[in-house]
């Protein structure tokens, strides 16, 4: 992994950034605002950004843009505001709000099988505590996201996904979604925009 220096819409603001802790990978690195963090497979290439914890880049090295002969891998991020894997949560008066403005700390691990893992972890305006892991390794493109907020009070939690629905005349090929397990059972959405959130709620 190389580590290199280098906004979900604002439902409400988080309150000020609590500023994350720097150290080699493997331990806690306090971030820089703009802090990323590159993974490099023989599959893909990902990057996450410790500005709100964000996944910022996933290329597919397989595949291309286009058919072009200088045409890049395949990202699968839409650039925006909305980056994914943001992380929402709910305050006991009801009010929703966001990591968008948290700086994550951030650890890095790799295992001799080319298994890696990504934690990020970040303090909220009221004391709350935020605790992502990103899973991976080689041979699959496949990636195991883990998500915790442990506060002092009651609270359901959600996760945001951004990705690109492409414009095609075959409505079913162009139809992606969010995919979840929710209540003991397996649920997808399908979707033909991305312009609206899709919200479900279980646990």
């Amino acid at each position: 992994a190389t580590v290199a220096q280098s906004p979900v819409p604002p439902v409400s603001a988080p309150g000020t950034p609590v500023p994350a802790a720097v150290g080699g990978v493997g331990q806690l690195k306090p971030g820089a605002d703009d802090e990323r963090v590159t993974i490099e497979r023989d599959l893909y290439r990902l990057v996450v950004t410790s500005a709100g914890g964000r996944l910022e880049s996933f290329r597919l090295n397989a595949y291309r843009e286009d058919s072009s002969a200088e045409s890049p891998a395949l990202e699968m991020v839409d650039s925006g505001d909305v980056l994914p894997l943001g992380v929402y949560w709910t305050r006991p008066d009801g009010v929703v709000v966001s990591d968008q403005g948290l700086s994550y700390e951030v650890r890095v691990s790799e295992e001799p099988d080319g298994r890696f893992s990504i934690d990020l972890g970040a303090d909220g305006p009221a004391q709350e505590r935020i605790a992502k892991r990103i899973r991976g390794g080689p041979g699959s493109y496949a990636l195991e996201y883990a998500v915790e907020v442990k506060a002092g009070y009651d609270t359901s939690i959600g996760v945001a996904w951004s990705g690109r629905v492409p414009q095609t005349k075959d409505r079913l090929s162009a139809m992606e979604g969010p995919v979840v397990y929710l209540d003991g059972a397996l649920e997808t959405v399908a979707a033909v925009s991305v312009a609206e959130p899709v919200t479900r709620n279980g646990r």
